[in-house]
């Protein structure tokens, strides 16, 4: 199965796929909300992982995706956004901001820059690595 995958998809080191089927109830636990399966590939061998093992790494990506990718989809506009030659170098800079106002302590990213909207001292104390 390992060398198919590989010569059909070009997917090298894949070694293991699998699915994990979710439910999600309701807080009062009175039905279910909903079912989802999500499948996975891995290029670990099956004797390697465990149960256990492979769901934290789903939720491990999760919380990248969560984190990182829906705030700047969310906060940031940037799936709207067209500047395609720049792309990149606005995300790295977006990334790098967002870096910052957790570090400052900021759970929200909104509430980071309106934080340092209203004290911009404080902003380029922090872009300068000062204590604030």
């Amino acid at each position: 199965m390992e060398d198919y995958v590989q010569d059909v998809f070009g997917w090298k080191g894949l070694r293991l796929c699998g699915y994990v089927r979710r439910y999600r109830m309701r807080s009062d636990g009175e039905e279910w909300q909903s079912d989802t399966t999500t499948i996975f590939i891995s290029s670990l061998r099956y004797e390697e992982v465990s149960p256990g093992g492979v769901s934290g790494g789903i939720r491990r990506h999760w919380s990248v995706e969560n984190g990182v990718f829906r705030v700047r989809d969310v906060s940031y506009d940037e799936d709207r956004l067209h500047s395609r030659k720049i792309a990149y170098h606005l995300s790295q800079i977006r990334n790098g901001a967002m870096t910052l106002i957790r570090r400052a302590g900021f759970k929200y990213i909104p509430d980071g820059w309106r934080y340092f909207s209203a004290r911009s001292e404080k902003g380029i104390e922090l872009l300068l690595g000062m204590s604030w």
